[in-house]
């Protein structure tokens, strides 16, 4: 029993080493200025998310600001519409659900621009999901079926 929580411990210390080693990693692609910027986009909402968004909310809607700065002085819209989801979720997560729902409908339209079926779809869960935790059953139904006609 005492080899089997040793080997647990390791084992745990070792996946504790390689998170922290991706995270720094995709922090490294973001301040890279030289690659492209659909490519530092990308690594930076996945480290907002990964590091920030289930524990800290409140850093990732702070982060996220900068992530839609960026995008939107690069006129990448896909970027602008990664960091309003950002800032809708963290919203839901601090139950500030009006802020939440207003950056994900903010979201919609650049999404639907870019045909981005998927993201439109996911979108609309989001939506729901801020509708049900406010106990609006019905809206949260309603935009499920939008989700579920796009799938």
């Amino acid at each position: 029993m005492r080899s089997f929580l040793i080997i647990l411990s390791l084992c745990l210390v070792a996946f504790s080493y390689s998170q922290d080693a991706q995270q720094d990693s995709l922090l490294a692609i973001w301040n890279n200025s030289s690659a492209p910027n659909n490519v530092r986009v990308k690594a930076y909402k996945d480290y907002i998310n990964d590091r920030y968004m289930f524990t800290q909310p409140d850093s990732a809607y702070m982060l996220a600001q900068s992530l839609y700065k960026f995008s939107r002085s690069k006129n990448y819209e896909k970027g602008v519409s990664m960091a309003l989801n950002i800032m809708g979720e963290s919203m839901m997560k601090q139950s500030e659900y009006a802020e939440s729902l207003k950056y994900y409908n903010e979201a919609l339209p650049i999404l639907e621009k870019l045909g981005d079926n998927k993201g439109v779809a996911a979108n609309y869960g989001n939506i729901a999901a801020v509708y049900q935790r406010q106990g609006v059953s019905l809206k949260a139904i309603d935009y499920l079926k939008k989700a579920l006609k796009i799938f």
